[in-house]
């Protein structure tokens, strides 16, 4: 498609290493061995095999297993041998952000090959459904993933459906930042005087804007933990969360309703006794 100079398994086991860092703060270090691997797999692998298989395609894993090799070793080493040191370094601002530069290049490469290239290279009746094919697929392989694990929680301990989180939130930064991502390079790809010599400026292109967006959104995380934490609240509740809580309600004393009875109960007869003496 175009040059790349850099060997797959390297941007393989820079996204495996940046799925793993994310997991560590969840369920997935007390899974069990196999659910903590289709954790893993789900979230690094499943956008790009579910855009594949919606063009037809066999997944990228299926065509060429050996991919698999450096999920598994990233995987076996972190969670396994040397999981509370790399728990440590998860949390470091600055591994997270090295992480975060390298595996954008791999995210974009992701949503260019695996979604957009082979969208575009599929037949078409017309050139809207071409173009729409190609959006949807680019999207895909950026976020789909994401939102199928947390469609079924494979961050918890026990498996479940649920609606994702990511599609509750205000502004869902993953579709979207996938979507802009797709249309920036679909329109300096179908541009008018694309010439082939084109590709690499488009991908650079695309692979800025995407480790742009996941930069922002990672301080802006970090910076509202660190106030959240200064002032003494848990992260993402708003200062005036303690005044608009409900406070819970007082068990009722059910001893002193009972004693009233009770001392009910016995009055009358004391009156009795009373009277017959």
């Amino acid at each position: 498609m175009y040059p790349d100079t850099v060997s797959p398994l390297a941007y393989q086991t820079v996204h495996a290493l940046a799925v793993s860092a994310n997991l560590f703060g969840t369920s997935y270090r007390t899974q069990p061995w196999a659910q903590s691997l289709c954790t893993l797999l789900l979230l690094s692998l499943g956008g790009s095999s579910l855009a594949l298989l919606l063009l037809n395609q066999l997944p990228g894993v299926l065509v060429r297993p050996e991919n698999l090799v450096p999920y598994l070793v990233v995987w076996f080493v972190t969670r396994n041998i040397i999981p509370g040191a790399f728990a440590r370094l998860a949390k470091t601002p600055a591994f997270r952000m090295l992480l975060i530069t390298l595996d954008s290049a791999h995210m974009a490469k992701v949503i260019i090959e695996s979604g957009v290239e082979r969208a575009l290279a599929a037949d078409h009746k017309t050139e809207l459904g071409r173009f729409f094919v190609a959006l949807l697929c680019g999207a895909m392989s950026g976020c789909a993933g994401g939102l199928v694990g947390q469609l079924i929680a494979v961050t918890e301990q026990e498996w479940h459906l649920q609606t994702p989180p990511m599609l509750k939130a205000k502004y869902p930064y993953k579709p979207l930042m996938a979507a802009a991502c797709t249309v920036l390079y679909l329109t300096l790809r179908e541009g008018p005087g694309f010439k082939p010599s084109w590709w690499t400026t488009a991908r650079l292109a695309t692979t800025a804007a995407y480790g742009a967006i996941e930069v922002m959104n990672y301080l802006s995380t970090t910076l509202a933990a660190a106030n959240s934490a200064a002032l003494g609240k848990p992260p993402g509740k708003p200062a005036a969360a303690k005044e608009t809580e409900a406070k819970p309600e007082k068990p009722e004393d059910t001893s002193k309703v009972v004693k009233q009875e009770t001392e009910k109960e016995s009055s009358p007869r004391r009156r009795v006794s009373k009277k017959i003496e």
